[in-house]
């Protein structure tokens, strides 16, 4: 027999819903935990209202269904889940219920009693939880992150399935191997010390990046971060989380190889060079050793530019600088500073070995680079100077080291020199010399002189050649040597060069009135490329003749073969205009520089000039004389006139004359004077 009254003491005792209901689901008794889940207050209040838990509590009613039917198979329910209606508010809820049939002493159901707990909070964190196990797991087997656990040392006790993605290795396979084995060994030292800060607490929250090997062989740069999880019994060792970082080290090792290297030559370029020098001073500076920066400036690239073009000037700037390379030590540092200068920084164990060092540029240079099947004779200025002998900062190093270069630039025995005090006062000059020069072309402070060419045949004067002079306020007369490289490299050579021509023309207009001058006479003019390519020399000079009234034939321009190169340029083009309307077109200084007798056959040129360099050795060097020997022969098979300037002496003299040439200039015959004593020369002529 059932005690009723047991019942109420069971009912004050169960933390969870309990109930007694019929078997056709009416309410006859309900604990407070029960009454409390429905929402109400008391029992009775509950009693009162609740009648057909089958359609007031389950939310699908065919789970009601289900309850009865196991109840009258098995007598019990175990665990029975169903999502209900909390009674008076009708929120919704999943309970886990516990019932069984009370039968009476004949074996008859009398009513149900059960347990009803309230499980929705765990329902719905072991969804979230499986939810998350299931993301997780998706996200790992296509993930280029990957997590191990590992002891202390790096030894794997655990590893994601994205590890198999991420360098190509089976989880399983890791375990009990040391992650540090597959580090590159120049990272080793680093990490191993940060991992241990890391144990000790000191972690610093940041990621760092090291290349780890790949299945495939290849170095993978991985970004980890760990975490000290030893004391958390779920995962009882340290926690480190990888993900590929390769794509993206790659792109900025790239970034920053275009920001420190010369897009031309590949070279080390002027930001990254100063960096490097700064701190390889430094390390002397420690060390109490010495470093010795090569300032290296190609001679006369700027011509292969101007001559011909920029693109086969890039050529001949990359064949240079391989040949640098060739004799480049390993703890040297080559570097283009821009344009055609160079810069090396280069440790010194012996002060005695900086010449040696130098010598080897100038050297790699010496040989004839061959470039779109065109040879060109390359040569280079090097300037030197030594940390800390010559300067204690990277700035003035390599401001010693820039002087040092002119200075050699300016020797015409040393194609290398070492810095010395008295070279920072000569890079002031010229640096005085350049601000004092553009003022003088614009206040036009430049005179002409003019030096006689004469026919020994005759006896006569032929021509002139005009030659500028600076009326400097201070100074006097500046000579051309010592301003006209000044003015080409500050941009000014046209503008000077436009000025001499109109003077000479003047000059020309003046000549005309006197009787005793030749039919043949002319006044030639150096003229430099940069002339000759603007838009308007053309149309300046044939004005400035009609309006001096003076023939074309009167005007001779002489060029260098960096005007004559550019057999289809703008200065060709002028070249053969003037030519065509009776201008006579000279090529000065036959015979240094790059030229080519190749010129005198496919060019228009009617007159050579041979270089004084050639007729300072005459009669007495064999070599010199078998040059002009040649070069008269060929000029007159070619039916080009021949002038030899730069007779000194008698002897010079004579020995043209006798060997063929008749056109000679140079100072046995006059100096340049102005053009009142040229007038009175002349004038006296007969």
């Amino acid at each position: 027999m059932i005690d009723p009254a047991n019942f109420a003491s069971l009912f004050e005792q169960l933390p969870l819903g309990a109930y007694r209901s019929t078997m056709e689901g009416k309410q006859l008794r309900a604990n407070a935990a029960m009454v409390a889940f429905n929402g109400y207050d008391t029992e009775a209040e509950m009693l009162a209202v609740v009648e057909d838990i089958s359609t007031e509590w389950y939310v699908d009613p065919s789970r009601r269904a289900e309850f009865l039917r196991l109840l009258a198979r098995d007598g019990k329910v175990s665990r029975f889940v169903s999502e209900v209606f909390r009674h008076k508010t009708r929120e919704r809820r999943w309970v886990a219920e516990y019932a069984h049939v009370v039968k009476d002493e004949h074996g008859t159901p009398v009513y149900v009693e059960g347990t009803v707990e309230d499980i929705t909070e765990r329902r719905y964190a072991r969804k979230e939880v499986a939810a998350s196990e299931r993301r997780l797991r998706v996200l790992n087997d296509k993930s280029q992150s990957a997590t191990i656990i590992c002891t202390v040392d790096g030894v794997i006790t655990y590893a994601t399935p994205s590890l198999q993605q991420l360098l190509g290795y089976a989880p399983e396979s890791m375990l009990g191997v040391n992650f540090f084995d597959s580090m590159h060994i120049d990272d080793q030292a680093e990490h191993r010390a940060e991992f241990r800060n890391v144990s000790l607490g000191r972690n610093t929250g940041q990621e760092s990046v090291a290349r780890h090997r790949h299945a495939d062989g290849t170095w993978r740069y991985l970004a980890s971060f760990a975490s000290d999880c030893r004391d958390d019994p779920a995962v009882a060792g340290m926690v480190v989380y990888w993900r590929d970082t390769t794509d993206a080290q790659r792109a900025a090792q790239a970034l920053q190889r275009v920001a420190q290297t010369d897009g031309l030559t590949g070279l080390v370029n002027r930001a990254h060079f100063e960096s490097l020098a700064r701190g390889a001073l430094e390390a002397a500076r420690t060390s109490g050793s010495r470093v010795a920066l090569y300032f290296i400036d190609l001679d006369k690239f700027k011509w292969v530019n101007d001559s011909y073009g920029h693109a086969v000037g890039d050529q001949v700037l990359i064949g240079a600088v391989d040949r640098l390379r060739g004799v480049l030590a390993p703890n040297h540092v080559l570097a283009r500073l821009g344009g055609d200068e160079f810069a090396v920084i280069a440790p010194l164990d012996l002060l005695s070995v900086v010449d040696e060092i130098a010598a080897r540029w100038t050297d790699a240079l010496a040989r004839p680079l061959v470039v779109n099947e065109m040879a060109f004779q390359l040569s280079a200025s090097v300037g030197v100077s030594v940390f800390p002998d010559d300067a204690a900062s990277f700035e003035t190093l390599l401001q010693h080291a820039d002087h040092a270069m002119f200075a050699a630039k300016a020797d015409r025995f040393h194609s290398f020199r070492r810095f010395e005090p008295s070279f920072s006062k000569q890079a002031s000059e010229q640096a005085l010399l350049a601000a004092e020069l553009y003022r003088a072309v614009k206040a036009r402070q430049f005179v002409v002189y003019f030096q006689p060419q004469f026919d020994a045949s005759i006896g006569r004067t032929i021509g002139l050649e005009a030659l500028v002079r600076w009326q400097h306020p201070t100074r006097g007369l500046v000579a051309p040597s010592e301003f006209i490289g000044v003015a080409e490299d500050q941009g000014l050579i046209r503008e000077l060069g436009e000025l001499v021509l109109h003077q000479a023309l003047e000059a020309g207009a003046q000549l005309q009135q006197l009787p005793t001058l030749l039919p043949c006479f002319r006044i030639a003019v150096n003229t430099s490329v940069h002339q000759l390519r603007h838009p308007s020399f053309f149309s300046s000079v044939t004005q400035a003749l009609t309006a001096k009234k003076i023939p074309a034939s009167m005007l001779q321009i002489e060029v260098t073969e960096s005007a004559l190169i550019e057999r289809s340029g703008r200065a060709a083009h002028t070249l053969n205009a003037l030519r065509d309307v009776g201008v006579s077109i000279a090529l000065d200084d036959l015979g240094v520089g790059y030229s080519s007798l190749d010129y005198l056959r496919r060019l228009n040129i009617d007159t050579i000039k041979l270089d004084r360099e050639f007729v300072g050795g005459l009669p007495h060097k064999r070599i010199e004389c078998a040059i002009v020997r040649a070069i008269l022969t060929l000029a007159t098979e070619l039916n080009i006139e021949l002038i030899a300037e730069g007779v000194e002496t008698g002897e010079q003299a004579q020995w043209l004359a006798a060997s063929g040439c008749q056109k000679l200039q140079g100072y046995f015959f006059a100096p340049p004077a102005p053009l009142s004593v040229i007038m009175e020369r002349l004038s006296a002529e007969r």
